[in-house]
């Protein structure tokens, strides 16, 4: 789902999960988008605690505490029209994917990222979130990494909430993860023990799992020539579908440059002659 419905669900069954087995024994994780999901999840209760009243006695299931830990895989938490920028996030176009040779070239395997830049990614952070949400500056869900110093160091006043991050260092998202974690730490207090990050030598959400990078070989090799990909077929029917006008069955989402802008290079390349084509 997309912002701000999917944070409402999530924010709906953390508060159940509190009620049902208390904040301490339940642990929020998340990969990728889930992964900003689940911060923003945090961020969301914590800074909407209900108060308590002398003489009136809230029920617990109400007053949601942190949770024991919270795990975030390669978290994509930046969907703000900035986030895309490689002038502020270098990486986005240092590790995006290229179209190598193994046989001619195998010392680079593995050594960029899979997700689909600069054709592509644009179009990802308009699936979560409208313009609208993925920009404002107040209370920023849909873009957690742009939370307030308040509501970071929410999460860590007067609670026990353990942070591990896990991202990969050939990530066309590592410096987006590396300002979330430096925010993370500077919220808890530099030197301390609740924010935990590792570093890996992986693409994107496969830092845990070691010998997988050939996937942005294999499958994604296609990634900035999309119009050669069945995974980018796909993408280009979901999108399209977006953007389509209301009047014509569609949802009329964010037509705008740089949300749309090239969503005519997603057009599938057919090989087949006529009249399969």
């Amino acid at each position: 789902g997309s912002s701000p419905q999917a944070l409402n669900r999530w924010v709906r069954t953390y508060v159940k999960l509190v009620e049902l087995y208390g904040a301490e024994n339940v642990v929020v994780a998340g990969d990728s988008a889930g992964a900003g999901l689940a911060l923003a999840t945090l961020l969301d209760v914590r800074c909407y605690l209900k108060p308590s009243f002398p003489g009136i006695e809230l029920p617990d299931y109400l007053i949601p505490g942190m949770p024991a830990g919270l795990l975030l895989i390669s978290p994509f938490a930046l969907l703000s029209d900035s986030s895309w920028d490689p002038a502020k996030f270098p990486s986005m176009e240092k590790q995006a994917p290229k179209n190598v040779n193994l046989g001619k070239h195998p010392e680079e395997f593995g050594l960029y990222d899979y997700l689909p830049y600069p054709n592509g990614y644009t179009y990802v952070p308009v699936i979560y979130a409208s313009k609208y949400e993925r920009n404002r500056l107040d209370e920023n869900l849909a873009s957690p990494t742009l939370a307030t110093p308040d509501q970071f160091h929410k999460l860590f006043h007067m609670t026990g909430l353990k942070v591990f991050v896990n991202y990969g260092d050939q990530e066309i998202l590592k410096d987006q993860d590396k300002l979330l974690c430096d925010k993370l730490r500077q919220a808890a207090g530099w030197g301390s023990n609740q924010v935990t990050v590792k570093i890996t030598a992986n693409p994107h959400d496969l830092p845990c799992v070691g010998g997988l990078a050939a996937l942005q070989n294999v499958s994604f090799g296609p990634a900035n020539k999309p119009g050669h990909s069945s995974v980018c077929k796909a993408w280009h029917e979901v999108l399209s579908r977006l953007a389509e006008d209301k009047g014509k069955g569609g949802l009329g989402w964010d037509k705008t440059i740089g949300s749309w802008s090239a969503l005519k290079d997603w057009k599938p390349v057919c090989a087949a002659p006529p009249p399969q084509c």
